[in-house]
């Protein structure tokens, strides 16, 4: 027997409840291994054992794969690896050998029924579900655009998948600029994110503004929505540096590898980079760097910027040798 383990994509949705997303089936730890995406897949613990080798009335569980829409789909039973019933999906591995569910998509006695669920969106993406959890199975058929369609298979034993933990409440990491160092183009500030009570009377007290897009100019905001927390996968702290060069803050979710940068902390939770990318459903941050020589207090500067803003705002920090330094982090929409 083999236990036929399911996983999450989690750049696919943030919904940990998980009626949304893509899910993979797999036997072989192997499999995620060798995936070109095993970062982006988490283990559900939504599990059932097969066989790994055919016994008396059991029938191969194949699993096919659509490189176009990088969608799996898992059928049992005696027609083979060629289907022309589905057109664009290739053959990938066998999962191994489960009972087949019957004319009327029931499963035998003794055995459990691995429910198949279908998604489809108004957009045409479409997948499935299995499970042989009632609760997700009351969950799903719950949810707008899932419909069941009964045993897609018939596992032996059943694994239940836990309670499951569901994503926290983000929070703004609210951006304060300092007017002491205000130039003629206010984007340009030294810039101050926190999410601290005490921290935000400080700087308040010391002159700092927030800047959240109604100040001089408009529709410019800087800020971004965190996690408080680092208990969702896929996420990562995301710390602030003081840099004594430039008297100024430096915010990113990888440890500084210059000197002299003092670590004060971690500020929020954002998404993981994957490949040197935002996931989708993240907002892209990007590190823009201004020499010394273009603020009042001659010393260089780190601004943080959506990409919008990147490509809004090029000519003005170009103008002033500025420069786009990438992704410093992955904040949540």
């Amino acid at each position: 027997q083999i236990v036929l383990k399911e996983y999450f994509n989690i750049t696919s949705s943030l919904d940990l409840s998980r009626t949304t997303g893509r899910f993979f089936l797999t036997s072989q730890e192997s499999d995620m291994l060798n995936a070109p995406l095993k970062d982006d897949f988490v283990k559900t613990n939504n599990t059932y054992t097969i066989f790994k080798t055919a016994l008396p009335n059991t029938v191969p569980l194949y699993r096919y794969y659509n490189a176009g829409s990088t969608y799996h789909f898992y059928l049992a039973g005696t027609i083979g690896q060629n289907r022309p019933d589905l057109p664009g999906f290739s053959n990938d591995p066998d999962v191994g050998f489960v009972y087949p569910a019957n004319a009327s998509k029931e499963c035998p006695t003794g055995t459990s029924e691995v429910s198949r669920f279908f998604f489809s969106s108004v957009t045409g993406e479409s997948r499935h579900r299995f499970s042989t959890d009632p609760v997700i199975k009351n969950r799903l058929i719950a949810k707008a655009g899932w419909v069941y369609e009964k045993a897609g298979f018939c596992a032996n034993a059943v694994n239940v998948e836990p309670t499951l933990i569901e994503p926290p409440a983000t929070e703004n990491l609210q951006g304060y600029s300092s007017p002491s160092f205000w130039i003629d183009s206010p984007l340009m500030n030294r810039i101050f994110f926190t999410r601290s009570t005490s921290e935000i009377s400080t700087i308040l007290a010391n002159g700092f503004r927030i800047e959240n897009g109604l100040q001089t100019y408009s529709n410019f905001n800087r800020n971004f929505k965190v996690f408080p927390s680092g208990s969702f996968p896929g996420t990562v702290a995301l710390y602030r540096y003081f840099s004594s060069v430039s008297s100024s803050h430096v915010y990113s979710s990888l440890l500084p590898a210059t000197v002299p940068l003092q670590n004060e902390g971690i500020v929020g939770y954002t998404r993981e980079l994957i490949a040197g990318k935002c996931p989708i459903n993240s907002v892209e941050v990007h590190n823009i760097f201004l020499p010394s020589g273009t603020n009042l207090d001659n010393k260089p500067r780190n601004l943080y910027w959506t990409k919008s803003q990147v490509d809004t705002y090029k000519t003005q920090y170009t103008s002033v040798n500025g420069r786009d330094d990438g992704i410093a982090f992955c904040a949540f929409n």
